[in-house]
């Protein structure tokens, strides 16, 4: 099951692969810095749903989880061959 984090980090992927409007090289410092704050609301924005199913210790272990998933994926996106369009 993909955490809402996660929904969020690959619809802002593909929202941006697929516009026509890319960023420039003096954007794309912004706008990664802009997608990082936005994931880090969606996490606190679900943070207190967390907390009213599950434990404090289940809670933490979950967006710890969260947390190495987006940075391997990141990791992995930063790998990718870049392609000029």
């Amino acid at each position: 099951m993909q955490s809402a984090a996660t929904r969020f980090f690959f619809f802002w992927v593909m929202t941006l692969a697929i516009s026509s409007s890319r960023p420039s090289s003096a954007q794309q410092p912004v706008a990664a810095k802009q997608m990082e704050e936005d994931l880090m609301q969606v996490r606190l924005k679900y943070l207190p749903e967390f907390c009213k199913v599950l434990t404090g210790r289940e809670t933490a272990g979950f967006y710890q989880i969260d947390w190495r998933l987006d940075l391997m994926i990141n990791l992995q996106l930063a790998q990718a061959p870049v392609i000029n369009p």
